[in-house]
């Protein structure tokens, strides 16, 4: 990854990072990532991203407009960042939120470009027999990849190659 100078000023900027955050634990590798960067001396910055999916079911929707249950979404959204950011606080990496509604993969690369990010960080897919069972978010981000890179770290925050 490389970082770009900041024009006129001869500084290199920090390499900006954006990590896509929701319940699972899987979703912190990349916090763990930006963690290890920041040890060895990279200078870094985040930004964390909650991607709230509207509601469909028609079994939800009876009992709550799907104004409340995304308002639901982005109260625990906005609680799943802070923890995950309390880390890298404590660590002094400037960490920003960004918060998105609807398909998940399209927000991850959309936002990664708009906020001028140099890498998305996500979780090793899930080996292609678990893939069969449900959506791989990460499989997806990588296979829609565009111009910022995907970085697959395992559960310690290490870089991995995939396939």
């Amino acid at each position: 990854m490389s970082r770009q100078t900041e024009a006129g000023h001869g500084v290199e900027r920090p390499l900006h990072l954006l990590i896509p955050v929701d319940a699972t634990d899987r979703s912190r590798w990349g916090i763990r990532h930006a963690l290890a960067q920041h040890r060895a001396g990279v200078p870094l910055r985040v930004s964390l991203l909650f991607v709230a999916v509207p509601p469909d079911e028609w079994r939800i929707l009876r009992f709550r407009s799907e104004e409340e249950i995304l308002r639901f979404q982005f109260e625990r959204g906005k609680l799943l960042m802070d923890d995950a950011a309390s880390e890298l606080h404590r660590a002094g990496i400037e960490v920003d939120y960004l918060e998105r509604e609807g398909d998940v993969v399209f927000h991850i690369l959309d936002a990664a470009e708009q906020h001028d990010c140099d890498a998305i960080v996500m979780p090793v897919p899930y080996p292609r027999l678990v893939k069969l069972l449900s959506v791989d978010v990460a499989r997806e981000v990588m296979r829609r990849q565009r111009a910022v890179p995907v970085v697959s770290v395992d559960n310690e925050g290490l870089a991995v190659m995939t396939a």
